[in-house]
């Protein structure tokens, strides 16, 4: 049958996101759609019923990699093997459920139990389809910050192994780094140096703060973590950066790190904007305050305080 189904329309039909069916597309060959002359991409009705059928095999816990290389008639075998499952139901489509969104704490909670599972397919999976539910603020806020901060409680008190934590690192970085590539900044937009300081390894809330940041119109400039102030230093002069932002998650007691943000003060004049965020930013709450630096509580925070960063440097 001719194709003739633009993605959209696709998307809508099975209730996959645009995201992720073009993820299964290039990963898996899940579907290959024929090309308009624009390169649009156009489906099939059969294409239509295979992603139905895939999806309803994953969200019953199959892997997409397997499903992905069955062929029709062993893909409906399988769905019509899972208990429970309506293939009348599976077939009729998504279209009249668009209401039943999930919530970021439904989220946050399958993405935890993936994690545990070290299923990475599975946690792609949910935080692709996190992706087209919920806004930007309310993913990274809700979902994508608590769940490291889950993960780290849970690994320090031994209820997850560091294997545990390197597959939701892999994952999250790749998503996040995704997300950030989103966003491209305009020649005459503001520039922010974002990293952590040197002896913090956590990068998450730093890579959030980066996302934030570009989609509120800053150019930023992420490091990746472990910076020392004099590299930090360096990167603000060459790029005349207009702010600073840093992530302080684990340990929560180095000595480093108050000596660093001080260095780092010196370097950059008393002028330069520093914004230090992340849950062991409070340990440091003394020194934050004697370098005249601000604490960001969360995603909000951080976006009022870049406004006002903004709007301070436009009108002096």
């Amino acid at each position: 049958m001719k194709a003739k189904h633009p993605i959209r329309v696709v998307a809508k039909q099975t209730g996959l996101s645009s995201h992720l069916i073009r993820a299964w597309e290039r990963r898996y060959n899940a579907v290959v759609p024929d090309r308009s002359e624009s390169g649009q991409r156009l489906y099939s009705d059969e294409d239509i019923i295979r992603l139905k059928l895939l999806k309803a095999a994953v969200d019953s816990g199959e892997s997409i990699s397997q499903t992905a290389a069955l062929s029709g008639k062993e893909l409906r075998e399988l769905v019509q093997s899972i208990e429970g499952t309506s293939m009348a139901g599976v077939l009729a489509g998504s279209e009249n459920n668009n209401e039943v969104v999930s919530s970021p704490k439904e989220y946050l909670d399958s993405a935890i139990e993936a994690v545990k599972e070290l299923d990475t397919e599975k946690l792609e999976y949910i935080l692709m389809n996190a992706t087209s539910d919920l806004s930007r603020p309310i993913l990274l806020g809700a979902v994508m910050e608590p769940l490291m901060y889950e993960i780290g409680e849970l690994w320090k008190d031994g209820t997850m192994k560091v294997a545990h934590e390197h597959v939701a690192s892999a994952v999250v970085r790749t998503f996040l780094g995704n997300l950030s590539r989103a966003y491209r900044p305009v020649d005459s937009s503001p520039k922010i140096v974002i990293t952590t300081p040197s002896g913090q390894l956590h990068e998450f809330g730093a890579l959030i703060s980066a996302i934030i940041s570009s989609a509120d119109g800053w150019n930023a400039i992420y490091l990746g973590p472990n910076s020392p102030a004099d590299d930090i230093a360096n990167v603000v002069r060459q790029k005349k950066a207009r702010a600073i932002a840093l992530s302080v998650v684990y340990p929560a007691d180095d000595p480093r790190v108050s000596s660093e943000l001080r260095t780092l003060r010196q370097l950059v004049g008393p002028d330069m904007p520093i914004l230090i965020g992340g849950r062991s930013a409070q340990n440091y709450i003394k020194v934050i305050e004697e370098i005249g630096a601000f604490i960001i509580e969360n995603i909000e925070d951080l976006r009022g305080q870049l406004r006002k960063i903004r709007q301070n440097q436009v009108t002096t």
